[in-house]
């Protein structure tokens, strides 16, 4: 799911919950947002590039702010390890 997809469904109430989940990929590793959606094909899914590849984080930071830029800045998160 793209990032703009995932605000405008966050927005329509449509992702139940957002997961910070360590990972790595070949030489790649850091981070990936997994988004639980209850629309199309419900599950989880994980934010995507532009290019429909994987989004992996280098640092939880980078990653916050991706989720501060799909909740809106004026929600507050919680981040449980």
């Amino acid at each position: 799911m793209k990032l703009a997809k995932a605000k405008e469904y966050y927005a329509l109430g449509l992702i139940s919950g957002l997961w910070a989940v360590q990972a790595s990929s070949g030489c790649v590793e850091g981070w990936i947002l997994v988004l639980d959606s209850s629309v199309g094909q419900a599950g989880s899914h994980s934010l995507k590039t532009a290019l429909g590849e994987e989004k992996f984080y280098a640092t939880l930071d980078s990653l916050n702010r991706d989720v501060v830029r799909i909740i809106g800045s004026r929600q507050s998160w919680s981040m449980r390890l």
